[in-house]
């Protein structure tokens, strides 16, 4: 009886909906995220060219 490696990819099983639904889901996170990141960056760049600077002191 021969044993076969268990969990060994073969490369003839095709797509996997598990890649295949993650990669959609990161590929919406970084879209969302770049410009949540920009906007929290811009005070550190010095641009301060989309939001207005408002002094509280």
């Amino acid at each position: 009886m021969a044993l076969e490696p268990m969990g060994v990819p073969t490369g003839d099983e095709g797509s996997n909906p598990k890649l295949i639904d993650f990669s959609g889901r990161f590929r919406v996170s970084v879209v969302l995220s770049v410009p949540v990141f920009s906007l929290a960056m811009e005070p550190v760049d010095g641009t301060d060219t989309m939001l207005p600077h408002v002094d509280l002191c």
